[in-house]
């Protein structure tokens, strides 16, 4: 199943594969149960994951985040998949994509751990990422290393070791942190047409080091490798959380987890999400209402800055409409 031509595996396989069935009979037949008729995932290429010298590459099969799907049917999918793949072999994994999934793993660790299956964690996979564009596009200014607050302007294209709080008008974007599409800083960019890339320790590149304060031509592309470690700074908690129709209200799928707090733990308990994830829904319907934003319009972005107060409470201190 080629996700360009089809989107949705109820597509692929009423069109491609012409099964007569319903959308509803074939959500039951398919996920959520362990006695499903059916099991349906994606295979997904993530062709920067360096781990070593030897691998540059990998293929990682996931399932729909707040799906439970249980030990047996992973390794099924995994053998099956791969006795289609050979050339995948030393190359492929099974990534738990939600916390659904990764509490499951937690629980069938043992069985996992005595099968062939490799499994891949989300902050491993992130952290051995190289390169990952965001924004693309192509644009001319001065090359800058960012060290802490200083003033930038439309002309700089900028190298940030974190990611900034705010960020004004500027070239270009590079960042040491990785990114997700949905972080504040690559929002920013797709508002301002921005080229916004992550490149692993950027600013410590001999060739980017080379080029600061001159002026360069940036550009980021797919497949485009771009124009030591830096000393410790603090990492926030990193995630995406969704309505994906599982058992809660919502899913979370953390990218990383912040150095702030002991391992296992993180900065915003559960409850603190879901509030969180509520108030912006609210705010976001308030704005597209306000600006007559469709709803369908997936281009409108909010920027919200909040708070934890000591006692606990959550507090939006500002919310901020990105509209193209």
């Amino acid at each position: 199943m080629n996700t360009k031509n089809y989107l949705y595996h109820y597509d692929f396989v009423v069109e491609c594969l012409g099964w007569t069935i319903d959308l509803g009979t074939f959500d039951r037949e398919t996920y959520f149960a362990d006695s499903r008729k059916n099991l349906a995932g994606s295979i997904i290429a993530h062709d920067y994951y360096a781990p070593n010298d030897a691998i540059q590459g990998i293929f990682a099969m996931e399932f729909w985040p707040t799906d439970p799907v249980a030990f047996e049917l992973v390794e099924l999918a995994h053998d099956l998949i791969l006795a289609n793949m050979p050339f995948a072999r030393d190359r492929f994994c099974y990534h738990a994509a939600g916390e659904t999934q990764r509490a499951l793993y937690d629980a069938e660790r043992e069985s996992y751990e005595a099968s062939s299956m490799a499994v891949i964690q989300t902050e491993d996979l992130y952290a051995n990422v190289s390169y990952t564009p965001l924004t693309l596009g192509e644009s001319y200014g001065r090359l800058r290393i960012i060290e802490g607050a200083e003033t930038v302007s439309v002309r700089d294209i900028v190298v940030h070791r974190t990611l900034p709080n705010t960020l004004s008008h500027v070239a270009g974007i590079i960042t040491e942190v990785p990114q997700t599409p949905l972080s504040h800083i690559n929002l920013k960019a797709k508002q301002n047409s921005t080229p916004d890339a992550y490149i692993r320790g950027a600013t410590t590149l001999a060739e980017v080091v080379a080029l600061a304060g001159r002026y360069v031509r940036y550009s980021v592309q797919v497949g485009e490798d771009l124009v030591t470690n830096p000393e410790a700074y603090s990492i926030p908690d990193e995630f995406l959380v969704a309505d994906l129709a599982g058992v809660e209200r919502y899913e979370i799928q953390y990218i990383r987890h912040s150095n702030l707090v002991p391992d296992g733990r993180n900065i915003l308990t559960k409850a603190q999400i879901f509030e969180l994830a509520d108030k912006m829904a609210l705010i976001q319907s308030h704005f597209r209402t306000l600006y007559e934003v469709s709803r369908w319009d997936l281009d409108f972005a909010m920027d919200i800055e909040f708070k934890i107060t000591a006692d606990g409470r959550l507090n939006i201190k500002q919310a901020r409409p990105w509209v193209e």
